[in-house]
Formats: structure tokens, sequence, C-alpha cells
């Protein structure tokens, strides 16, 4: 018998999940393009975006199925929001989520295809586990080509988190899914 993850069924953690991350993400956006951005609604998206994102994350993991890797991966994305990401100026992770976007754009990307890795991967879905979790890594280190900074704990853990759902997605890839 195949269990799901909160919700009855597929389609629901399906919507919980666009529910969560389509409407911040449009407000992080409108936050970069523009200017005019009323301050009380840029200062509550700059702090409730994280929190439903990391939210978003927990709600896929199934920790009724032995998948330490799954599971470490979304522990990892979850941690780097309260690590430093940035050490010079004292960033922490959630500060570099909430306008990544306007600074790094394609590295910001690696946050909702993680999030689309470890929804496949909880999908049984591992051939677009792998495939969405390798894409979040590459997009996550084009932070290092791109700006000079000095990454901290909270960047590293970062980039972890889709390096461990890939692994943990090629461990359970039969060929048989392909």
């Amino acid at each position: 018998m195949e269990s799901t993850p909160i919700g009855s069924d597929k389609a629901s953690w399906r919507g919980a999940i666009a529910g969560v991350l389509a409407p911040t993400s449009i407000a992080l956006i409108l936050m970069t393009f523009l200017p005019d951005f009323s301050e009380p609604l840029s200062t509550i998206v700059k702090y409730a975006a994280p929190l439903l994102w990391v939210a978003a994350v927990v709600a896929l993991v199934r920790f009724d199925q032995p998948a330490p890797l799954a599971i470490g991966a979304a522990a990892a994305y979850a941690l780097a929001f309260v690590l430093p990401a940035e050490t010079s100026h004292d960033v922490p992770g959630y500060m570099a989520f909430a306008f990544g976007v306007q600074v790094v754009p394609v590295a910001w990307l690696a946050n909702p295809a993680f999030v689309i890795g470890l929804a496949m991967y909880q999908g049984g879905r591992m051939g677009e586990a792998f495939a969405a979790s390798g894409l979040a890594l590459l997009l996550a280190l084009t932070t290092l080509v791109t700006l000079d900074m000095d990454v901290g704990l909270g960047f590293a853990v970062w980039a972890v988190a889709p390096a461990l759902l890939a692994l943990a997605a090629a461990r359970r890839w039969s060929p048989s899914q392909a």
C-alpha cells in the first residue's frame, strides 16, 4: 500500500505546494521589479516568504518511509534559512532567500527547482526528482560564479540540500522508471 504525504492524495499536496509557492514567488518578483512596492507588504513578504517555503518543504517530507537522504535534504534546506548565507555583511539565509531574486535571479531559481525535485521524489518520480535536484544544485552554484561574496555556512548547507536529494533519487531510481 502506497502512503502519501500530508493530504489524502497526490493532487492535494501538489495543490498545497502550488498554493504556497506561487503567491510567495509572485510577491518576491513584485518586490524586485516594482520600485514602489509598498513597504509594509515588502516587510511581510521578506519574513513570511521564507517561512512559507520551509513549511512547504516540511509538508512534502514523508516521515513514514525510511528515506534519510531525502529527509536530510529537506532538513538542510530548512536549516539554511537560519544560518549565515554571506559572512562579510552578516546576511542570514532567510534574507538571502527574500532578496536573492533581486541580486542573483538565476541562482534563486534553485529554490523552486529543489521543491519541485522534492515533490517529484515524494510522488515516486525518481528520474524527474534527480533532474530537478541536479538543476537546483547547478543553479545554486551559479552564485559562486556571479557574485564576489564570502559564502557562509548557510550557503553551503543550502547547496548541499539538492545534492542530497539527487543522491536520494538516484539510489531509488530503477531503469524501469525511465
